[in-house]
């Protein structure tokens, strides 16, 4: 068994063909880390190639500060870690550091002060999401690493984000696999207190 990555951002549990096959699935702790582990090293080679073969198909809908300017767009900026605060992410829109990243956004709907986009990954960097859009002047309500403090907003305890929609081509059989969940509750009750 070959332990993939550890994401930090509370998300939802999505199993991904659980048995026999190449993949076997995640697991989510107490603390809302999930953790995806592989049965061997080739799923882990062709389910990260570069260019987001995991993630080219993850859509994720998120609350973000303010108003976003344009009704939809293309972020590019690559994505790596701060110079100086190495447990951070930070966005380079000159290409200097880090990898390519590309993140399309749509608004699906505008509040006074907050605004729901659908975000889809092209590539899938760590923290792309929160670093582009924070480094686009929006950033994720709730967000306590790359967003601000900011009283009146949405009831989240975590970054209004959410991983709708994952998809990747199986490492073995080449079919593409689609996994779908629906946002959890926190995240409704944050829409509905809009």
């Amino acid at each position: 068994v070959v332990v993939f990555s550890v994401f930090k951002q509370p998300t939802v549990t999505v199993p991904i063909a659980i048995g026999a096959t190449s993949v076997s699935g995640t697991s989510t702790a107490p603390n809302g880390t999930t953790l995806t582990i592989f049965k061997n090293g080739t799923s882990i080679g062709t389910t990260t190639v570069s260019g987001g073969a995991w993630t080219k198909s993850g859509i994720s809908p998120a609350l973000v500060w303010g108003d976003v300017e344009k009704n939809e767009g293309r972020i590019e900026a690559h994505v790596g870690r701060h110079l100086r605060f190495r447990k951070l992410f930070t966005a380079y829109p000159e290409g200097d550091h880090g990898k390519k990243a590309i993140t399309h956004y749509k608004v699906l709907e505008r509040f006074n002060y907050v605004t729901l986009v659908q975000c889809v990954l092209e590539t899938g960097r760590t923290h792309q999401i929160r670093v582009h859009l924070a480094a686009a002047g929006t950033p994720i309500a709730g967000d306590p690493v790359y967003g601000r403090a900011r009283a009146g907003g949405p009831p989240i305890e975590r970054p209004a984000l959410h991983a709708a929609v994952l998809g990747f081509t199986h490492p073995t059989s080449g079919a593409r696999l689609r996994f779908e969940t629906p946002p959890p509750a926190d995240f409704q009750a944050a829409l509905a207190w809009l």
